[in-house]
């Protein structure tokens, strides 16, 4: 600012005050270059709605909102993010999600793939996509004896122990019974299928079962039987203590050529003790509490 040296009662000395703006000072009463001026305000242009002002050492404000200078590398806090617009962030790829890494420093977890869901590491580690575990054990059915429908001798009732509903197949003869039970959702064909039972004998001694399957597809009707009546045949040897409660296990070979079973399928079993054989040597009736499916997950 160039400076009229024809001011009356301004103090100007050519060379220190070159540029400067004169001031008031309250003692002399004059105007002269001591300081620099100070002003609460300042109004840039001829209206008011341009107030510059100072906020702190360093900060300064137009209209009240404090100016962030361009040499600031890192921002501290930010109280308000209302007008940050979210297309201002750094970009990324499509399917990330915004984390920190064990160092806190912020990261970004990767996109997974089509069918992963994403799941915790625990503290101190990234999620990450990963692939969606089993049905939490929605792929194991049990069907208890309550439900089988018994055939020629199997009879429904109470085994050894009064308390336990059970499908009771006669010995020395052919006891028979049929078990149904519905796919679950998420899950397609058999892992597994377990007989469980009451013991009734206290030394080993065999078992000779026969078993057949077959598998219904209510998803499009009429459809054909989808059956498996080879190489169901198994020999098993008894628990040996009376009263405990164990399993046999179908072989695979009974259900292997169900084929195509998915959701909603029906899948039905018919158990036969061949109590008439001589392979069988239990020498008793036979009391079966339930049947245990377990089906493959999707």
């Amino acid at each position: 600012m160039a400076i009229n040296r024809n001011i009356v009662g301004i103090k100007v000395d050519d060379a220190a005050d070159n540029g400067k703006v004169p001031k008031f000072n309250s003692t002399t009463k004059v105007f002269d270059m001591t300081a620099a001026p100070q002003f609460t305000t300042i109004e840039l242009g001829h209206a008011t709605d341009t107030t510059l002002s100072r906020v702190s050492a360093g900060v300064i404000a137009v209209e009240g909102v404090n100016v962030a200078l361009v040499n600031v590398a890192t921002l501290d806090s930010l109280t308000s993010a209302d007008s940050l617009s979210w297309t201002g962030m750094n970009q990324g790829t499509d399917g990330e999600i915004p984390t920190f890494d064990a160092s806190g420093e912020p990261a970004f977890v990767a996109a997974g793939t089509s069918g992963q869901v994403l799941t915790s590491n625990g503290a101190g580690a990234a999620p990450t996509f990963q692939a969606a575990a089993g049905g939490g054990g929605d792929n194991v059915v049990f069907v208890a004896a309550g439900d089988f429908v018994p055939g020629a001798n199997c009879t429904l009732g109470e085994g050894g122990t009064a308390w336990i509903g059970t499908a009771n197949f006669a010995d020395a003869a052919q006891g028979r019974a049929l078990v149904n039970v519905k796919v679950p959702a998420g899950c397609s064909g058999i892992t597994s299928i377990e007989v469980i039972y009451q013991n009734a004998v206290a030394s080993t001694l065999q078992l000779y079962l026969e078993y057949e399957t077959a598998s219904l597809n209510l998803d499009s009707l009429p459809s054909a039987v989808n059956s498996d009546t080879n190489g169901g045949v198994a020999q098993y040897a008894s628990d040996s203590t009376n009263g405990n409660i164990a399993k046999v296990t179908v072989p695979a070979a009974a259900y292997n050529a169900l084929t195509n079973v998915d959701a909603d399928d029906i899948i039905t079993m018919r158990i036969n003790r061949e109590g008439a054989n001589a392979n069988d040597t239990y020498d008793t009736t036979w009391s079966v509490i339930g049947v245990v499916f377990t089906f493959t997950t999707v």
